[in-house]
């Protein structure tokens, strides 16, 4: 693929990289929110296994916005590469 005589496909790889990890970083704390506010109180206590996977799935959700980038490095790259922002 070429835009004015240059490649851009690494860059477009890399924008939708950010933007996919972006999305499903969000739709996964949505969606373990929403469990945990379906199973609360009851998931706080460990009593039943299947209740505790829930708040231990929350948890979980939001170590993946660390383990996976700052969304802010996200939005960096989205802007430079993708919208060709300046950098800053």
């Amino acid at each position: 693929m070429r835009k004015g005589g240059k490649r851009f496909a690494p860059f477009f790889c890399a924008v939708i990289g950010a933007m996919a990890n972006m999305v499903m970083t969000k739709i996964c704390m949505e969606d373990a929110g929403a469990h945990l506010a379906l199973a609360a109180p009851a998931s706080l206590r460990h009593d039943t296994p299947a209740l505790s996977a829930i708040e231990q799935g929350y948890r979980q959700s939001i170590g993946q916005t660390i383990n996976g980038g700052t969304s802010e490095v996200h939005h960096g790259i989205i802007a430079r590469h993708g919208l060709g922002l300046p950098r800053g």
